[in-house]
């Protein structure tokens, strides 16, 4: 039993060993029947790293229970070698079961009992137990190893309750506790180090890559400082564009700042809303005299539709989601299969269609329509199912039409909130507002004729654009047949290059002038800004150093609570195993007692029987006039008669059984002349009947003879007998 609770979890997320004996609730019960997905599972479990049995279904079901249970050793003896790393052969079934079920509880094996039939099951290597622990073993099986490494150190020594009464033995068991709580605080510390460290094959892949990386751009500058050699503003052109990486870098640097602000402007401004929103709702109701009753029911209605909508809605898309995933990750965690199965199950699904195709025909020729009184009903019942799919369907599809409306509905006040402070308008504001809306609509249509006479004027330039541009080609290609008369080919479109470049230079002069003005302005904006929101939260950040004073001392509070608690509950395991101790110890005593009182009570009633019988013997034997019965004096003489009898049976039955040994030969004869003599009056009856000829009496039936029935022959008869007796 593992009681030190406290020692028992750490903050790696791997939780707390479970309490050895303790049942688990019904959700934590092993599945009683593994099926065909589960069984997939496990093999595909063993068939990775670090078993590698390359087994498949058919060979994992032909497993013997022997097998299994070496199977189930060695996966125990992966995932704590110190303990099993033993020889089944060495060791009794019963040792066997005992350290499985053991370690079963140190590893959390959701089973309620672990009685005599889980460790009988074990065992003899029953299947659905077998599979169970394999199932539950191989779905998580680095985090079983972790918990048979930390079960060798964190499962409590069992000390016995009159041994921690010596001042020694309670020194060391305290030094014992202290040292797991230390090897505690070094696993998590060493959990921790890993996690946060990287993993060695990664660090040596980023190594490689940054070095090709390096190679690469040291081959672009050697390329380029061959490229450039020889050219004089080639240091003047490297100046330029450092400064200008370095510009770009602060650019980038100020634009994720800037975004960072916005965001955080946005937020603000977000919170600012709902805020005078909520204000603009309490007004309201204060004004229309609402009473603080109402106002809850209110509240209490809208948390109630959004649980609702939370719970119903969101949870089942979420459970959908969840299943849908579960379903991915079993079809992903399947192993491979061959071509021979994919074949071999495709012939077994259109076997199966063969076979329900026949038994569809067989039902429908042997049913008839007319004497099927569930037809009817069969019927009405398939309608309202029917019926029944169609309205989850509509109301499916209602409910999210009913969520994105509501989204929609949430987004248009949020922007009529935005824009007019409310969600509500009085008589006067709407007028306003359709007053507003009809001087918005002219002046929609005075800017759409405007927009209009603008195209019709765009179209009008983009022809006269492209005049323009046709007769500037003809007449650069005139220039260009001049240029190579005069043998001064490109002069043209070099000076048209410098003109551009010394206009590029102007305008990105200009630009960067203009951009580091706005980021001058949006800089100087932004501090302001943040100097507002921090004298906007500097109560609210001396409201929360109060809060976190006080957390403080409730958590210091809370820990001496429990410590106390811990000590307290590990007192009490240490009485209630104690107490459990002694209630075995006096419940075998009492079942041995029970046991020796019922024989010892049935052993008395046989004795008093032979009591009974012997003084009636001498009763029978010492006074004429007794006797047990008309035919016998006493017992004696009865046993002596039956006795007598049954010699006298047996001595008759072996007589009889020798005679019949004897003349078992001379019998059998008998039969068989008897039989052929039947054979041959059977023939002359039908050769004389078939002759046409009528039948003659053989014999005539003699019962002179009282208790003797028989058949005298004639003659011709006896001759025919004397005959067949001489051959």
């Amino acid at each position: 039993n593992i009681k030190d609770r406290k020692s028992m979890s750490y903050a790696s997320g791997f939780g707390q060993l479970p309490n050895a004996g303790k049942g688990h609730g019904k959700s934590g019960y092993p599945k009683q029947s593994i099926g065909t997905e589960e069984i997939r599972q496990i093999v595909g479990a063993l068939n990775q790293i670090p078993f590698n049995m390359q087994l498949t279904l058919f060979s994992f079901d032909e497993k013997n229970p022997h097998e299994l249970v070496e199977l189930l050793q060695a996966i125990f003896c992966y995932l704590e070698p110190t303990k099993h790393g033993v020889d089944l052969r060495r060791e009794t079934q019963e040792e066997t079961a005992e350290r499985f079920s053991e370690f079963l509880k140190v590893l959390g094996y959701p089973h309620p009992t672990f009685d005599v039939n889980f460790k009988r099951s074990l065992m003899t290597g029953d299947k659905k137990v077998i599979y169970s622990i394999l199932h539950y073993l191989m779905m998580a099986l680095e985090e079983h190893k972790k918990r048979g490494y930390l079960s060798r150190f964190l499962v409590s020594l069992d000390v016995p309750s009159h041994m921690l009464v010596d001042e020694e033995m309670v020194e060391i068991h305290n030094k014992y506790k202290e040292l797991q709580e230390e090897f505690v605080a070094t696993h998590q510390h060493v959990d921790q180090m890993r996690q946060e460290s990287m993993n060695p094959k990664d660090l040596q892949k980023k190594i490689s890559q940054l070095e090709q990386e390096k190679e690469q751009l040291l081959n672009k500058i050697s390329h380029f400082k061959k490229k450039l050699t020889g050219n004089n503003d080639f240091q003047e052109l490297v100046e330029a564009t450092s400064h200008l990486r370095k510009e770009q870098e602060e650019g980038s640097r100020l634009y994720e700042k800037l975004l960072e602000q916005r965001a955080q402007l946005e937020w603000c401004e977000q919170q600012l809303l709902i805020t005078k929103q909520k204000l603009i709702d309490a007004k309201k109701a204060s004004g229309s005299n609402t009473s603080p009753e109402k106002m809850l029911e209110a509240l209490k209605s809208e948390v109630k539709r959004n649980r609702d909508l939370c719970h119903e809605v969101l949870g089942r898309e979420l459970m959908e989601k969840n299943k849908r995933l579960q379903q991915v990750e079993l079809i992903l965690s399947e192993p491979a299969m061959t071509q021979s199965e994919v074949d071999r199950l495709g012939n077994e699904v259109k076997k199966l269609n063969r076979d329900v195709i026949t038994l569809e025909e067989k039902a429908r020729k042997s049913s008839n329509a007319s004497d099927d009184k569930l037809a009817i009903y069969k019927s009405q019942a398939n309608m309202v199912s029917k019926k029944k799919e169609k309205i989850i369907e509509q109301m499916k599809k209602l409910e999210s039409e009913e969520i994105a409306l509501e989204k929609l509905l949430a987004d248009k006040e949020r922007k009529y909130s935005e824009q007019k402070g409310t969600k509500y308008m009085n008589k006067d504001d709407f007028k306003q507002y359709a007053a507003t809306l009809r001087q918005k609509t002219n002046e929609y249509k005075t800017k759409k004729n405007l927009l209009q006479e603008v195209r019709t004027e765009l179209t009008v330039l983009m022809t006269t654009e492209r005049i323009l541009r046709q007769r500037a080609e003809e007449m650069e290609l005139k220039l260009q047949e001049k240029e190579r008369e005069m043998g001064v080919e490109g002069v043209s479109s070099a000076q048209d290059k410098i003109e551009k470049i010394s206009e590029q230079q102007e305008q990105l002069n200009i630009n960067k002038q203009m951009t580091l003005e706005e980021i001058s302005k949006k800089v100087t904006e932004i501090e302001e800004t943040l100097k507002g929101k921090k004298t906007e939260m500097s109560p609210l950040i001396k409201k929360l150093r109060e809060l976190k004073e006080k957390f403080n001392r409730v958590e210091a509070d809370y820990n001496v609570q429990k410590q106390k608690y811990e000590t307290a509950e590990l007192r009490l395991d240490n009485e209630k195993k104690v107490l459990v101790a002694e209630v075995d110890k006096l419940e075998t005593e009492y079942l041995g007692n029970e046991t020796k009182y019922h024989s010892l009570n049935i052993q008395g009633q046989i004795l008093e029987i032979l009591q009974k019988k012997t003084s009636s013997e001498l009763e029978f034997r010492n006074k004429p006039d007794k006797r047990l019965n008309a035919q016998h004096k006493s017992y004696t003489d009865s046993y002596k008669s039956q006795l007598s009898q049954q010699e006298t049976m047996l001595k008759t039955l072996r007589g009889q059984q020798r005679s019949i040994k004897d003349n078992i030969e001379n019998n059998s004869k008998q039969i068989i002349l008897f039989a052929n003599l039947k054979q041959l009056l059977d023939a002359k009856m039908r050769s004389q009947r078939d002759a046409g000829h009528a039948p003659q009496e053989l014999g005539i039936q003699d019962d002179s003879h009282k208790g003797v029935d028989r058949l005298v022959l004639r003659d011709q008869s006896t001759v025919l007998i004397k005959q067949v007796i001489s051959k």
